[in-house]
């Protein structure tokens, strides 16, 4: 047992120094502690109503008595000069600012430890297995467990439910509810999702993969007689462009072994990236005997390739020209010499394409026409070939036409002189 001597507020100056008391001032009411050089460490101060001050951290292993406490007197636990009362399933505060928390019921367990009925919380944590808010405006929140607006299931780390479907609106610079700028986020009874953007002229960026049972897009025309680009794909260099870069379609579906493999692509890739003088194409790929191959190509300059080094046919049930006068100049009459002894020196051959040996063509041979008739001659760059070389058959019907001119010319001479 301890027994604290009483000592007035002068008596204490004439004591002896030594390493330490614990002293009780019976003229302030005051537990003091003497560390050999002065008693001014002040323990625990106690007014003449019993009330205990001074005490900066305070550690209780058991229970915390206040025995005249309830909850409808003034008698109770303050913090920060706030008196708050409880009973044995409720927290209540009272002399609070308005605003912050009811006068009564602020705080209530039931006995599963729920707490209810907060209206304004502000926590730098909260750690619960579930929070119900009805109302609320919450600034940061952070959990390494799901979180469910309008559902219990929280299956996902977000999972919004909404009974018309409305599960979430993205906006632009707006905080009283009116935005210009939103993008809304549906989801109807059949599980399909709505991305609706408002704004002006508003887009969709998708910056990956889109996989889903079908993808709809629908956007406002606003000048009613325009073509919209609902979709646009970009195509981004991982270091610098170069010829080639572009951006296109998949079309994938399952093999025999239920193992995904891609039927085909359409592409647009750059022929030119040169700043203002960007130049593109097309480009079709089908799969062949398991591997992707280019069957066509579209050019800027409005030259459609099908022929591939595996291809042998292309058909159409009517093929034309554009030969319109009013597209053309420097029109000039073909001379017939020029035209038989272009056709004399044009080299009819027979061949066959290369890995398709049971087959036989007849035609020319483009290099050679070249040389000849170089207006007939288009060249395009492949995969394989960087100048392929094409010949326009119908640019020499005119030469042929000339040819029978000319014969029948030598026929009228011949005609006339064996009648003469």
């Amino acid at each position: 047992m301890v027994v604290l001597k009483q000592f007035t507020n002068v008596q204490f100056n004439s004591l002896p120094q030594i390493e330490g008391r614990l002293l009780y001032d019976n003229t302030l009411n005051i537990l003091r502690y003497n560390d050999s050089n002065n008693y001014n460490n002040l323990l625990i101060s106690k007014d003449s109503s019993y009330n205990v001050t001074d005490i900066n951290d305070l550690t209780i292993d058991g229970n915390l008595n206040i025995s005249n406490h309830d909850r409808t007197s003034n008698t109770g636990l303050e913090l920060n000069g706030t008196l708050v009362t409880a009973t044995a399933t409720e927290i209540n505060y009272t002399q609070v600012m308005p605003g912050t928390a009811s006068a009564s019921k602020a705080l209530v367990l039931d006995s599963d430890r729920d707490i209810e009925n907060i209206n304004t919380l502000s926590a730098a944590n909260i750690i619960s297995d579930s929070i119900t808010l009805d109302t609320a405006t919450i600034n940061a929140l952070n959990t390494t467990g799901n979180v469910g607006i309008n559902t219990s299931a929280r299956l996902y780390g977000l999972e919004v439910n909404h009974s018309a479907g409305n599960c979430l609106r993205l906006t632009y610079n707006d905080n009283d509810g009116s935005p210009t700028y939103k993008c809304d986020f549906q989801v109807s009874s059949t599980g399909s999702l709505s991305i609706m953007p408002t704004g002006n002229n508003p887009t969709v960026l998708m910056s990956a993969n889109i996989s889903g049972h079908s993808l709809s897009l629908t956007k406002q025309n606003v000048a009613n007689n325009t073509v919209d680009l609902l979709l646009s794909l970009t195509g981004l260099p991982n270091t610098a462009s170069s010829n080639g870069i572009g951006a296109g379609m998949e079309f994938s579906t399952l093999n025999s072994t239920y193992t995904i493999f891609t039927l085909g692509t359409f592409e647009a890739y750059s022929t030119n990236i040169t700043d203002s003088n960007e130049t593109g194409a097309y480009r079709w790929r089908l799969a062949n005997n398991g591997s992707l191959s280019t069957v066509a190509s579209l050019s800027a300059q409005g030259v459609f390739n099908c022929l591939t080094l595996s291809s042998e046919l292309v058909t159409s049930t009517h093929i034309v020209e554009t030969s319109d006068i009013r597209i053309k100049e420097n029109i000039i009459n073909l001379d017939i010499k020029e035209s038989v002894n272009t056709i004399l020196q044009l080299k009819p051959k027979k061949y066959n394409i290369k890995n398709k040996i049971d087959k036989k063509y007849c035609g020319f041979i483009a290099q050679e026409v070249k040389e000849i008739l170089p207006s007939v001659i288009e060249i395009t760059k492949t995969e394989k070939i960087s100048d392929l070389h094409h010949i326009q058959y119908t640019g020499i019907i005119p030469h042929l036409v000339n040819c029978i001119k000319d014969l029948y010319n030598e026929l009228s001479i011949i005609k006339q002189n064996i009648s003469d």
